[in-house]
């Protein structure tokens, strides 16, 4: 569920349960269908990558541990948009959104109530390896992938860039990266007033 204000920019992380850093961050023991509400302590949004699309897709035992708040969003494969009303329907509040893909049209189609973000051409950023941008209903979205040992400088550099950058009133970004460069980001994030 949307923030009543909606914070300029905010952070979260793609999901990654084969990076070590990302193992080692869940307590010992803590069960697979407990991660989401471990998780969501400290971040109230996960993008879910396309290539575990049918992982969680395909399963509706998940959801039911979902944290209050939480938001699910989607990298939607090519070809799979029909699958956003799904969803929608298994998730109700908790999906964030669905991020299309060029190829996938604009969402005509889907029930009402689905928050497509559709692919927009790309920012040029310094320091990122990969980066990719969405806009939607709810503000614009961005999946990026910073080089490998980023710096707290360049996470203030990249965050205060990125914060002035854009013209919708809400940027989410969405990390490639481990727990605790995520966590580095959400500090400066806090720090430098960007949120």
């Amino acid at each position: 569920m949307p923030d009543a204000e909606p914070r300029r920019l905010r952070l979260a992380a793609v999901l990654d349960d084969t990076d070590a850093a990302w193992q080692a961050f869940y307590p010992e023991g803590l069960p697979d269908d407990w991660r989401f509400a471990f998780y969501g302590h400290y971040w109230p949004e996960i993008l879910i990558p396309q290539e575990e699309w049918r992982r969680f897709a395909t399963n509706a035992g998940w959801v039911s541990e979902l944290p209050e708040a939480f938001q699910v969003y989607f990298e939607v494969p090519a070809g799979a948009t029909q699958h956003c009303g799904e969803l929608q329907r298994t998730l109700g509040g908790f999906l964030g959104g669905c991020l299309l893909e060029g190829e996938d049209g604009n969402g005509a189609g889907l029930p009402a109530g689905v928050p497509v973000y559709l692919r927009q051409p790309d920012p040029a950023l310094d320091h990122v390896q990969s980066c990719r941008y969405y806009a939607g209903p709810r503000g614009g979205v961005l999946v990026l992938e910073p080089e490998p040992g980023f710096a707290l400088p360049g996470w203030r550099r990249l965050l205060e860039s990125l914060h002035g950058r854009f013209a919708e009133p809400s940027l989410l970004v969405f990390l490639r990266a481990g727990p605790q460069e995520l966590e580095n980001a959400e500090t400066i994030r806090r720090l430098a007033g960007l949120g």
